[in-house]
């Protein structure tokens, strides 16, 4: 490299070092980046936030789940019971309560009767409506009478597991 070359080299990046400290200087109270980006395009006005049309949707919930061997006319547990003779009828009465009493809310509420053995002995589901609060029940009984021994009755909402209650047969 030849001298008057060098010469022109140094004398450029000065140059270049000299023009670009000679930007203005960003306000006190506005930060140095906010200074040096270049200006936005203005933004288009903004969507409204979307309005909510429908209400939530309303949940139902297990609250209690009762043993009996009968229903009352109005169709509730005569006497609430764990004990039973062998050739009664078991029933199960599943009280739910929706999340929003004014709202109706749908479900369905499942049972699994276990011998002690941890076998199945039955199994059945109901669809419901609850507006409030409100009752399922379940029964069953055995033409040739119940083994003795201890039972247990698994309840789900919704198919997942929820509660579970033992009775005995004496």
């Amino acid at each position: 490299m030849t001298c008057k070359t060098l010469k022109f080299a140094a004398v450029a990046a000065l140059a270049t070092l000299s023009l670009s400290a000679c930007q203005p200087e960003a306000p006190a109270d506005m930060p140095a980046a906010a200074a040096q980006a270049p200006a936005a395009a203005p933004a288009a006005a903004e969507a409204p936030a979307p309005v909510a049309t429908a209400a939530a949707t309303a949940t139902a919930s297990i609250t209690d789940v009762e043993l009996g061997n009968a229903l009352d006319p109005d169709g509730k547990l005569a006497e609430a019971k764990t004990t039973f003779a062998p050739m009664d009828n078991v029933v199960v009465a599943i009280y739910t309560a929706g999340n929003d009493a004014a709202a109706t809310a749908k479900g369905v509420v499942g049972t699994r009767w276990l011998d002690q053995d941890g076998k199945v002995v039955h199994e059945e589901s109901k669809d419901f409506d609850v507006t409030g609060t409100g009752v399922t029940t379940f029964q069953i009984g055995k033409m040739d009478g119940w083994p003795v021994g201890r039972y247990t009755i698994e309840i789900s909402l919704d198919g997942q597991p929820a509660m579970s209650r033992g009775f005995e047969v004496k």
